[in-house]
């Protein structure tokens, strides 16, 4: 089974145990990774809210350097790396560090996290939208066709972006909040706007973004991929697991259970054409440019 993953967090948590990620003992490791035929991550080097300036452009150069030394490694495994950022207050608060995240191969940027930061205002605040230096941010993204993630913004930053981006909207990991009323999770009308820009949905295997009493989280992946399919976005569906940042629903605690997902999802009518549309070919259609 081949699989893509918009979103993990396996180089933070490695760099910060001091640990590879050819044994790794959280979700994600070389050896669950063999497991798939074929696995295609996008590893999110990532801080949270608070850090700023000088102190946090530092930080992204660490986990640069850590990354870089580990992706030499996973060149004889079947995991194919893809370099994004989680929180561009990562940047330091200078535009032109834009250039940087291009210059060492970063695919995606999550523009905050949960709290504000000099381009936004993350899904902790309740009012607050794109800033001025956000927009340049963005700008400079689309020069050079780093992909702008829209997961983890409040809704008015989120409505902002979407009007002033030219490229395709994508959420690396939410849910629909329709199904479980999270601030994480996106409205109907963002979803629309995710699917109308040709974006990317990454579903989110967090438990307090799908968990519901009394029922399987698999059964809620399903309900969750039923409602985006009758909103239209059969192709903008994927997976974004939030391994080794998040909290996975028990049936999804590591890697090699994505198998059985599939095994769900298939028996419960998904065809094979689409479940290799959401498993795999729609995030493709994005990194593979």
């Amino acid at each position: 089974m081949i699989y893509s993953d918009l979103h993990c967090d396996t180089v933070t948590r490695c760099f910060e145990k001091k640990e590879s990620i050819l044994t790794a003992t959280g979700h994600i490791n070389a050896f669950k990774s063999k497991q798939l035929s074929e696995h295609r991550q996008c590893f999110a080097l990532f801080a949270p809210d608070g850090i700023r300036g000088g102190a946090a452009f530092s930080y992204l150069e660490k986990l640069v350097g850590f990354y870089e030394c580990e992706v030499k490694k996973l060149e004889k495994t079947n995991i194919k790396p893809v370099l994004t950022v989680e929180n561009a207050a990562l940047l330091g608060g200078d535009a032109d560090k834009v250039s940087y995240l291009y210059e060492k191969g970063v695919k995606m940027l999550t523009l905050t996290w949960n709290g504000e930061n000099e381009l936004a205002y993350g899904a902790d605040c309740s009012e607050g939208g794109l800033k001025k230096f956000g927009r340049r941010v963005i700008s400079k993204m689309e020069e050079k066709g780093i992909v702008v993630d829209v997961s983890h913004l409040n809704e008015e930053s989120f409505y902002d972006v979407a009007a002033y981006v030219r490229t395709p909207l994508v959420a690396s990991h939410s849910n629909c909040y329709s199904l479980l009323s999270h601030r994480r999770n996106l409205k109907d009308e963002q979803i629309r706007l995710i699917i109308e820009s040709g974006g990317l949905m990454g579903l989110c295997f967090h438990a307090p973004f799908l968990s519901v009493r009394g029922m399987s989280n698999f059964e809620m992946l399903y309900r969750n991929i039923f409602h985006v399919l009758s909103l239209g976005g059969e192709d903008v569906l994927c997976f974004g697991s939030d391994f080794d940042g998040g909290k996975p629903v028990s049936e999804l605690v590591s890697l090699q259970k994505v198998k059985n997902l599939y095994g769900y999802l298939k028996g419960r009518g998904l065809g094979e054409k689409l479940l290799e549309k959401i498993f795999y070919r729609n995030a493709e259609r994005l990194f593979m440019k």
